[in-house]
């Protein structure tokens, strides 16, 4: 069958397939089967499930902007951070600064992963929970991002606040 991914200029691959002429069994990712065919050589998916729900795309992307934008503020402030201080010479309270930071930064991250790809999921018409469809696998790796940190997401909301609020998040109530 053959099956192509929209990939954007910037890389970001979007799985939205579509039917190429000579497949008769239509579109997998995000499209299922439609009636409509692409030529070889267009770059945008036509007829696909995902090209009937633009508002839901555009939800995507913009997430997928607010979380690029969070994580390269949060990098460009660890880089400052670090160049200023030699290892083992930073004020405990502006690593605790850093390290809030990084955790409302993992938190965001990672909620805006999950709406994304259930939004995906929503525009592939169901086709995204089949096992062989990218989206499926994408769908518990997600899930699994707020458990993948240092802290567990609660201990993370605890840190967050206690830095926060100037409480030595090292005390425990």
């Amino acid at each position: 069958m053959d099956r192509t991914v929209l990939v954007r200029s910037d890389g970001l691959q979007h799985g939205i397939s579509r039917r190429l002429p000579g497949n008769r069994r239509g579109c997998t990712g995000f499209g299922g089967t439609d009636s409509h065919q692409a030529t070889a050589g267009s770059e945008q998916p036509v007829g696909s499930r995902a090209s009937r729900h633009p508002a839901l795309i555009a939800e995507i992307e913009i997430d997928l902007a607010a979380a690029r934008a969070t994580l390269a503020r949060t990098a460009t402030m660890a880089d400052a951070f670090f160049s200023q201080h030699l290892a083992g010479s930073a004020p405990l309270g502006e690593l605790h600064e850093l390290m809030k930071d990084f955790q409302c930064t993992k938190w965001f991250v990672n909620r805006k992963a999950i709406e994304i790809v259930d939004r995906a999921l929503t525009a592939s018409g169901g086709a995204g929970y089949l096992t062989a469809n990218p989206l499926a696998r994408l769908y518990r790796d997600v899930r699994a991002g707020p458990f993948m940190q240092v802290f567990s997401p609660n201990e993370a909301f605890e840190y967050i606040g206690k830095v926060a609020l100037g409480i030595d998040p090292r005390l425990s109530d």
